[in-house]
């Protein structure tokens, strides 16, 4: 589980899983379990207790889901179109042009990128609510 930024986080399906699944216990707490082809007993990883929310996968992240998680640097109230930061580059040593984007899900993939998660993966975002 890698944290992404302020209650976000990341899940990233392991290498060599053959079958992947994300459940919800009872008690609200996600639940990750992966199988691997040689070996018949799953491996199951809950999270640690509070409210969670699985918001989607890297795979399926839609415009405004990704705009929920990323760093918004500006709303649009000038431009017309809100700017996202990207993750890839360094706002005090880059050109301040070259360290946004438009496109939150652009953001979003730099984030993941800068976190150390492989961007042909699948991985889960979650949301910690508590």
């Amino acid at each position: 589980m890698t944290h992404l930024r302020e209650k976000y986080w990341a899940v990233e399906v392991p290498e060599g899983a053959e079958r992947f699944e994300v459940s919800i216990q009872d008690d609200g707490i996600p639940c990750y379990t992966y199988w691997y082809k040689d070996n018949i007993d799953p491996t199951v990883i809950c999270l640690p207790p509070g409210t969670w929310e699985i918001v989607c996968t890297s795979k399926t992240v839609l415009e405004d889901q990704a705009a929920s998680i990323v760093h918004v640097i500006s709303n649009g109230n000038i431009s017309g179109r809100p700017q996202y930061r990207r993750y890839d580059r360094d706002p005090v040593k880059d050109m301040p042009a070259r360290s946004w984007t438009r496109d939150a899900r652009h953001s979003l993939e730099t984030l993941l990128a800068s976190k150390g998660c492989n961007l042909n993966k699948t991985t889960y975002l979650i949301l910690k609510k508590q």
